[in-house]
């Protein structure tokens, strides 16, 4: 729980409750005890300004809408300390450590509810009294939110009441009365009315007990078989991206080593190489610089694993840091007789990210370019910004004109090991497959999407949009409003 939130799960934890799809009822409870409590103090302000309100109007006698005021002023005192200790332990953490404290208020905010609803059904009618369907929404949220001991208990404790506040008006002790002023006074409560409302209280609790136990029990049993899943899978994760580190630090350091030996050996230093030589050696080269490519893949492939955009991101200039990477691949660009051309279009807003990934998936689109493009003219690195539903994006595209993709080779194209058609020769196709998939895990971790559009004979657009932070606000506050 207190560790980051790793960077490729930030696309799904940017609404503001995904997160509490993998916390149990444990750690959620100081949450849902400050709500009960806010939904309290709501109703002792409507206790209150309803007993005001029908002293003021003559709508009830001055006895019973003193009584409801006094009941808010009650409630909103016992109230307090509860509000005071769920906002103080409300965060999942904090609520894990104290959960048996947070039970204990929960249980004891229950009795005294009942207690004062018991209270407001003698004054507004007694066993006639609509306020009696109010016992059913406190069984309703022992159910959900207490052990499956507590919620029978509570149910036990509400039909008691009910059936003391029916028992004694039947028995004469406590008299039926309608509190409204000028109102005509009730008949005394019958036998067949009291059996009537304890046969249809008593089968609603039960009902509400058989319907919503099981079904709570089967959600936390649920809840915490995923948890257990959640929890074996983060292992097998780390195990993962601990192996993948260790792996490719221990390859990268023999392959640059062999890389050294085989450029000392090609540039003669070892003395003259036979034209045979010379070609075996290249060869020999062109394969340990694809495995050194393929090695820094799978090093961005665990560094993906561990950061956090929060933990490293900044403002960032995308078209600075276009010309910062055609700069950079320049003499790769030489080599294939192509020319890189940053452009701006605007001036597009700033975006939060981590430079070295982001710079890292403008270089894959780059080299990407460089390597199925013809041998002559430009590759484009245009920033732009992009306005979507009147949210600002910017977009980074990569144009070349090359062969172009066929539209049928163009799905899937960011998956793991998916390469677009080479141009005939065994080498075209260069690389693993890995890196349009690095491209769109990284800008996806930074809430952003990726795109390519392209025909066959007509060159190749391959773009990414990242959001400002007008955009981020729109989003969240859409997702509040949802």
């Amino acid at each position: 729980m207190a560790e980051p939130t790793p960077l490729l799960l930030r696309g799904l934890t940017n609404h503001p409750g995904a997160r509490e799809i993998t916390l149990s009822h444990r750690e959620l409870l100081g949450r849902r005890l400050l709500f009960n409590s806010l939904a309290r103090f709501a109703v002792s302000a409507i206790f209150v300004a309803s007993g005001v309100a029908a002293l003021q109007l003559d709508l009830l006698e001055s006895a019973p809408a003193s009584t409801m005021t006094g009941l808010g002023l009650i409630v909103a005192f016992y109230n307090l300390p509860i509000f005071l200790l769920a906002r103080r332990h409300h965060e999942p953490e904090a609520s894990e450590l104290e959960f048996h404290r947070l039970h204990t208020a929960m249980c004891i905010a229950i009795v005294v509810d009942y207690v004062v609803l018991a209270v407001l059904v003698t004054l507004m009618g007694g066993a006639r009294s609509p306020f009696l369907a109010f016992y059913l929404l406190h069984v309703t949220l022992s159910c959900v939110m207490l052990s499956r001991r507590a919620a029978i208990a509570f149910t036990g404790l509400a039909y008691s009441l009910i059936a003391a506040q029916v028992g004694m008006e039947w028995a004469g002790v406590l008299r039926s009365t309608v509190p409204f002023a000028h109102a005509v006074p009730m008949a005394p409560l019958d036998a067949r009315e009291a059996v009537s409302v304890l046969l249809v209280y008593g089968a609603l609790l039960v009902f509400t007990d058989v319907l919503l136990i099981p079904v709570v029990d089967w959600l936390r049993r649920s809840e915490w078989e995923l948890r257990e899943k959640n929890e074996r899978l983060d292992r097998l994760s780390r195990l993962r991206r601990d192996f993948l580190h260790v792996a490719v630090h221990n390859l990268r350091t023999p392959v640059g080593a062999a890389v050294m030996h085989l450029e000392n050996l090609s540039a003669g230093l070892a003395g003259p190489l036979g034209e045979k030589q010379q070609e075996w050696t290249d060869r020999g080269l062109a394969r340990l610089n694809r495995l050194l490519d393929l090695l820094q893949d799978l090093k961005i492939l665990g560094d993906l694993e561990t950061d956090s955009v929060d933990d490293g991101a900044e403002w960032l200039d995308l078209h600075e840091l276009a010309e910062g990477v055609a700069g950079d691949l320049q003499d790769m660009a030489d080599a294939a007789g192509l020319v890189l051309v940053p452009e701006r279009s605007g001036t597009p807003p700033q975006v939060l990210g981590i430079r070295r990934l982001l710079r890292e998936a403008m270089v894959n689109y780059v080299t990407n370019a460089i390597r199925y493009a013809p041998g002559t003219g430009a590759v484009t690195l245009r920033t732009e910004s992009m306005e979507p539903g009147g949210e600002a994006w910017v977009r980074t595209s990569v144009v070349d004109r090359g062969p172009g993709i066929p539209l049928e080779h163009q799905k899937g194209l960011f998956e793991e090991f998916s390469r677009a058609p080479g141009k005939g020769d065994p080498d075209a196709l260069k690389g693993m497959g890995l890196g349009l998939s690095i491209v769109r895990r990284v800008v996806e971790a930074h809430g952003g999407r990726v795109g390519v559009e392209s025909a066959r004979g007509s060159g190749s657009t391959f773009w990414f949009e990242l959001p400002t932070e007008q955009a981020e606000a729109a989003s969240r506050s859409t997702d509040t409003g949802a």
